[in-house]
């Protein structure tokens, strides 16, 4: 019997960009619509070897040069944080295969807290100088720190209610 739909066949993809890599050129484009029009027309660029970066990122420099010697090497990798080891000898531009979401996302290169660049319509993107560093993103939503603060001073408050109920309670007992 034949009921009108076949089971989809499973196929490895091809050509799949890695979590974290870098560029050799950076195209700045003045905003989302503009990046948008690259994405719609996957001929006019290779998003392996480059990357378009929105100007509303307030980054002056962002540049990309070819490195042949750079490594990138993802060491840890969770829903909420992402560590990088990155070896570069001249200046680069990494995109990170992550959604753009500014609310929360945090990147912090040797510690330092870094800009974050909406890249290629919808990804991440880090200037990274030349060197040896470690990349870490962290997603730190304000909402949950206070959300953590006000659960903390609830339970202080529901204790020293709790306690000032007791010592009330064996004072009415004596």
């Amino acid at each position: 019997m034949y009921l009108g739909f076949s089971l989809p066949i499973h196929r490895e993809l091809q050509n799949v960009l890695p979590k974290a890599y870098f560029v050799d050129s950076v195209r700045l484009v003045p905003d989302g619509p503009s990046a948008f029009d690259y994405l719609k027309n996957p001929g006019r660029i290779d998003f392996s070897t480059t990357a378009l970066v929105e100007e509303s990122s307030n980054e002056s420099l962002i540049e990309s040069n070819a490195d042949s010697s750079s490594t990138v090497n993802v060491t840890n990798y969770t829903g909420a944080e992402l560590e990088v080891t990155i070896t570069r000898s001249t200046p680069g531009f990494l995109v990170i295969n992550e959604i753009y979401y500014p609310a929360g996302w945090k990147a912090f290169l040797n510690g330092n807290e870094v800009p974050i660049h909406k890249t290629n319509y919808f990804l991440r993107g880090i200037q990274v100088p030349a060197g040896e560093h470690t990349l870490t993103l962290d997603f730190r939503p304000d909402s949950f720190t206070r959300g953590i603060q006000l659960s903390w001073m609830a339970l202080v408050a529901q204790l020293l209610i709790g306690l000032w109920v007791g010592i009330s309670w064996f004072r009415t007992k004596s």
